[in-house]
């Protein structure tokens, strides 16, 4: 396959900005069913069915684009989001059986910096891949194939628990399980007093609106960015298709980095008890949600010819955007 094939489909940027939401389409619909779906069957069965699917559709993306064009595409994606929909809710599951109380902050922060690990390789390579003699096709058989790989190695070794885990030790187990002993004693009383959901005190409570507007508007301008930072680096600042992807890895490595740092902090800073947990989060959600904003803003006001300034404010709205990690979402 040639790289003529880098050409191959004259979408219009409509076109584009479709395809690219349709992912969220799918995404959006299966975030409360995949959580009551990750209690009732596990974590690791839901994050087997998450990737393994998602990574098998990968591989027929090309095809897809080859039979249906666009459409096929649209439909492929929509159908990855909806898989991957239950990713976030599986991981949850998984880190309330893993996760001691005091150590479950930086557990958490480690799990969901591997979005941005996965970012930074694949943007790192994609230029690569796309200019060679496979073109374009070979990002998702790379993507989709590493994916499989992963099912497999997780369907033979992952567990739900410490307990049906085959590889931890004994000494191992017996810490995690008895730093969740409370919590388990009243999951195990739950079943005899078990109470309903209090839909109606969630929906009228002024915090928990406060927090999914704020978390709705984190999403926003965290995936607006990851969508759109390699057609504004390709179309905007004009950079080739080698430098556009090593400039794209670039704000998703400081958000890593940044990400991993602010944790170290946070957790000094507790462990000190300069400040209290809730401080905690409020300090660190506000660094995630208004530096970002500022830079972003910032950003609108950066022309062309700023290719430097804008790869900047691009780096420091999507690094310092790791704060949230921090602050409870």
């Amino acid at each position: 396959m040639s790289t003529a094939h880098l050409q191959e489909y004259a979408w219009s940027e409509q076109t584009k900005s479709l395809l690219l939401s349709s992912f969220f389409w799918g995404y959006f619909l299966v975030q409360i069913p995949s959580g009551q779906l990750a209690q009732r069957f596990g974590g690791k069965v839901m994050l087997l069915f998450s990737v393994g699917i998602s990574g098998f559709l990968a591989l027929l993306t090309p095809l897809s684009a080859q039979l249906g064009d666009w459409q096929f595409i649209c439909a492929l994606r929509f159908l990855q989001g909806f898989c991957q929909g239950s990713l976030y809710p599986s991981t949850h599951t998984l880190l309330s059986q893993w996760a001691p109380q005091t150590e479950r902050g930086i557990l958490a922060t480690i799990c969901f910096s591997g979005p941005q690990f996965g970012t930074i390789i694949i943007l790192s390579i994609s230029g690569t891949l796309a200019a060679s003699k496979y073109g374009w096709p070979s990002i998702f058989y790379i993507s989709g194939g590493c994916g499989i790989i992963w099912s497999f190695v997780w369907w033979m070794w992952g567990a739900d628990s410490p307990r049906r885990c085959k590889l931890i030790t004994t000494k191992e187990r017996n810490y995690i399980e008895s730093a969740l002993a409370m919590i388990s004693k009243s999951e195990n009383n739950a079943t005899s007093a078990k109470l309903p959901t209090p839909w109606l005190s969630i929906f009228t409570s002024v915090p928990f609106w406060v927090l999914l507007i704020a978390n709705c508007a984190y999403n926003f301008g965290y995936w607006t960015m990851m969508t759109q930072i390699p057609s504004y680096i390709k179309n905007v600042l004009d950079k080739d298709i080698q430098s556009n992807a090593l400039l794209s890895a670039l704000p998703y490595t400081a958000n890593l980095v940044l990400g991993l740092c602010f944790c170290g902090l946070a957790q000094v800073l507790l462990s000190a008890k300069v400040l209290s947990t809730n401080a905690s989060r409020k300090i660190f959600n506000t660094i995630g949600m208004w530096v970002p904003m500022a830079a972003s803003i910032a950003l609108g006001f950066v022309d062309a010819g700023s290719a430097d300034l804008a790869v900047i404010l691009l780096t420091v709205a999507v690094g310092t955007n790791s704060g949230t990690f921090l602050g409870g979402f």
